[in-house]
């Protein structure tokens, strides 16, 4: 497994562990709100008790906590991977609250009991909406709504209640249950979006802590095979020199030439001193003549573009333009460029658009697996900084990339 495998399984380790953290939570203040329903029902029982099947009713709240009590260790612990079973408390809920209001309900006529308990339906599709599964909100929204309106027909007649007051009481827990469904699948996508940008942020750390290592190593073996060999063979030629070979000075001169313009063409890689002294423009015009060198038709577009020292967001638009060339080069097949840079409400917006073979979405998170984080890491160092970088495909083949960072 490679390093940057190995650091996505780490975060994917950590992200499970952070969603069953997460699931504890919601477990507890599940917890909490089922203490206030049990509060809630002997509170009802004993301010307001029922005139008939008291017994039941007294029988079915001091079971109510011993049942639950039995379910939590084997309901209140999220495991990875298993399944959820925070679900079977709140069926319990259900059963209970409407036990009462029915038993309660015998006795309508002489106590308002099965009329306060029945409020308590109220309270379960938030104590549903803890689970994060709007699927678990969803199952026990149906039974909830329904015991709801059982009850509350069994004491409608008795409490002379109009049908038009009980259809509206109804609609309200519908609502409460849509509402709790909802809030809890916008908090579960929360966490998927913070777990699925977690991995992917880990992804490009693993790699960006190598890519130090692999810069190095690429910056020793171009000087190795490129100026180093020049300079070797002057010192070579510098016996031919001593010895009075004429041809042996144009060598020297020659391979020194050569050397010099490799180092000059390597620090201007690593640092573009043009940016710097010239500004933006001149940069990303040796950077076209550099494709132009490469035997690429390209139309450089920036009009419109002060000439100004570079600023830092200047020097982000560069950094991404010279990776979209470098891409350009490596990966589309393209034979013309056109290069745009300009100005716009505030914004610099530069692009690159070739008629290349174009982008494959598919194999981004192929290619990134595969160490290739250069446009990654622009997409980040752009997005840091307030901007954007985008693709969009050309017709009938080809692909334009647009870079907007703020001025």
């Amino acid at each position: 497994m490679s390093e940057t495998a190995a650091g996505v399984a780490r975060v994917q380790d950590v992200v499970a562990e952070a969603m069953v953290t997460h699931a504890a939570r919601g477990a507890r203040l599940q917890a909490g709100l089922r203490v206030g329903v049990i509060v809630f029902v002997w509170a009802c029982l004993l301010l307001v008790p029922p005139t008939d099947q008291a017994g039941w009713c007294y029988a079915i709240a001091v079971a109510y906590p011993v049942l639950w009590a039995l379910t939590m260790p084997w309901t209140s612990r999220p495991r990875p991977g298993g399944r959820d079973l925070g679900w079977v408390p709140l069926v319990l809920d259900i059963v209970v609250l409407g036990a009462v209001t029915l038993l309660a309900g015998l006795s309508a006529d002489d106590s308002w009991t099965a009329y306060v308990v029945v409020n308590g339906f109220f309270l379960l599709p938030i104590l549903a909406a803890t689970q994060l599964s709007p699927r678990v909100g969803v199952v026990m929204a149906v039974p909830t709504v329904g015991v709801y309106l059982l009850s509350s027909v069994s004491t409608r007649e008795a409490n002379a209640e109009p049908w038009e007051s009980l259809l509206l009481r109804v609609l309200v827990l519908i609502g409460v249950s849509v509402g709790s469904i909802a809030l809890s699948r916008i908090q579960r996508s929360r966490v998927m979006e913070i777990a699925t940008l977690a991995i992917a942020r880990a992804g490009l750390l693993s790699e960006l802590t190598d890519v130090e290592e692999r810069e190095r190593r690429q910056l020793s073996e171009a000087l190795h095979d490129g100026a180093l060999q020049y300079v070797l063979a002057a010192r070579m030629d510098l016996e031919d020199v001593r010895d009075g070979d004429p041809e042996a000075v144009e060598r020297v001169d020659h391979a020194l030439t050569t050397s010099a313009g490799l180092l000059r063409q390597k620090v201007g890689e690593l640092h573009p001193a043009v940016l710097d002294h010239a500004g933006l423009v001149r940069a990303v015009e040796d950077l076209v003549d550099g494709l132009r060198k490469r035997g690429y038709e390209v139309d450089l577009r920036a009009e419109g573009m002060p000439v100004r020292a570079a600023s830092e967001a200047d020097r982000v638009v560069f950094a991404a333009l010279r990776e979209l060339v470098t891409n350009v080069v490596k990966h589309s097949g393209a034979t013309s460029v056109v290069v745009e840079l300009g100005a716009q409400d505030d914004r610099i917006v530069a692009g690159v658009t070739d008629d290349g073979t174009g982008f494959d979405e598919t194999r981004a998170g192929e290619r990134l697996a595969a160490g290739h984080i250069g446009l990654a890491s622009q997409r980040l160092r752009v997005e840091a900084v307030g901007g954007r970088l985008v693709a969009t495909p050309v017709e009938p083949h080809g692909l334009r990339m647009t870079v907007s960072v703020p001025e």
